[in-house]
């Protein structure tokens, strides 16, 4: 008998171990193929604009897969449209603070803020969005436009980032990115028709990355087309 309690004792503690490891591990479990359905028709659910039933599906996705950042963002947006501007929020930066390039996420986080009027905070995410975006993505356009917006309506201080310095963002030149802006440009001109224009772009467009063939061979076309059309 002096055996018995021992072993019983430790039976007991095993059972009790196996109990709680479930839980214990749980929120570390994945499912991307069950989030991907989920969140596929959350997706569906929103299209045909049964709020709450998206919603459901949207939360189970991000149950299944935490690390989902597309399911958070849509999450948020269905959370928005439900008037859950906070609790939008929160998925929104989680939705980033999981994919810091998740653009998506920015333009909807930027775009709440200024709706609600927090403008140094739309500021911020604004220029993110652009900051992260290429140039030939129409959102990167429509961020561009409404941070212009908010500077041009006076919404916001040009001489003092609360934001940059609150989340120690500095927006630092990009040359590369600044090229390819004036070639973006300039490729839009140039279907245009108008020339001239085109051309200003890609000459800057060269001046900042002169190495660059692509843009020689466009700047060399263009001013072959200025030439036959004078």
């Amino acid at each position: 008998m002096g055996n018995v309690i021992p072993k019983f004792h430790f039976i007991i503690v095993i059972c009790i171990l196996f109990a709680f490891v479930p839980f214990s591990f749980s929120e570390f479990k994945r499912d991307s193929k069950r989030a991907q359905i989920s969140r596929d028709k959350g997706y569906e659910a929103q299209r045909l604009g049964n709020l709450d039933l998206a919603l459901g599906f949207y939360q189970r996705a991000v149950d299944f897969d935490p690390y989902y950042a597309v399911a958070y963002n849509d999450l948020g947006v269905v959370l928005e449209a439900k008037g859950m501007n906070d609790r939008a929020k929160e998925v929104y930066l989680r939705a980033i603070s999981l994919d810091p390039n998740y653009l998506s996420a920015y333009y909807n986080l930027a775009a709440l803020y200024e709706r609600e009027g927090e403008y140094d905070k739309a500021d911020y995410y604004w220029r993110m969005r652009v900051h992260l975006g290429d140039w030939s993505d129409v959102w990167t356009w429509r961020a561009k436009e409404s941070l212009e917006g908010l500077e041009r309506e006076g919404k916001i201080d040009l001489k003092s980032r609360t934001m940059v310095g609150d989340l120690g963002f500095r927006l630092t030149p990009n040359p590369k990115r600044n090229a390819e802006y004036h070639t973006y440009q300039g490729r839009q001109y140039l279907a245009a028709g108008n020339y001239l224009a085109a051309l200003r772009e890609f000459s800057a467009a060269i001046a900042i990355d002169p190495y660059d063939e692509e843009i020689e061979q466009l700047l060399e076309n263009t001013q072959l087309k200025v030439l036959l059309n004078r």
